[in-house]
């Protein structure tokens, strides 16, 4: 064994046993990485298509408009105008006009009312395509922003 491994060995070891060692070094100590933090790096905020390029599948913090997506109640007809239902389901506008679908189920009612066509902030994993690996023919994947949470208007 090379030296320097043994002791990180058996530090570990003891520490697993829920032992201590004198000759243990501080996990928390700065090291090569720089200075160890108690809190997690907080989540980048995207708010164009470029910015979500570089984030998929990781937890985010979208910025755009909140905007309801209404459904077609049944296949359009030549020369009808196709009818249009809301179903409760929301997407994120941002700057660049991409749309973010969030979640893939309906929102709740109050939170629908309380910010549609806001300017908002959302939390949440981007998945830039939740039915991937779907045998069943399908639209054009939606980016999604999977377990959205905290959504709060933007600046408060």
């Amino acid at each position: 064994m090379r030296a320097g491994v043994a002791p990180v060995l058996a530090s570990l070891l003891l520490t697993g046993c829920g032992l201590s060692s004198p000759a243990a070094p501080d996990a928390r100590a700065d090291g090569p990485a720089g200075p160890a933090t108690d809190s997690p790096q907080p989540p980048a905020v995207c708010a164009t298509r470029d910015d979500l390029a570089a984030h998929w599948g990781q937890t985010v913090v979208l910025a755009g408009t909140y905007r309801k997506q209404e459904s077609l109640k049944r296949m359009p007809r030549p020369g009808v105008e196709p009818e249009l239902v809301f179903l409760g389901y929301v997407s994120l506008e941002l700057s660049d006009g991409t749309r973010v679908a969030l979640g893939r189920t309906p929102r709740p009612a109050d939170e629908i009312e309380a910010f549609t066509d806001r300017e908002v902030r959302v939390r949440g994993r981007l998945d830039p395509d939740p039915d991937a690996g779907s045998p069943e023919a399908r639209p054009a994947p939606v980016p999604t922003l999977m377990d959205p949470a905290e959504v709060a208007l933007a600046g408060s």
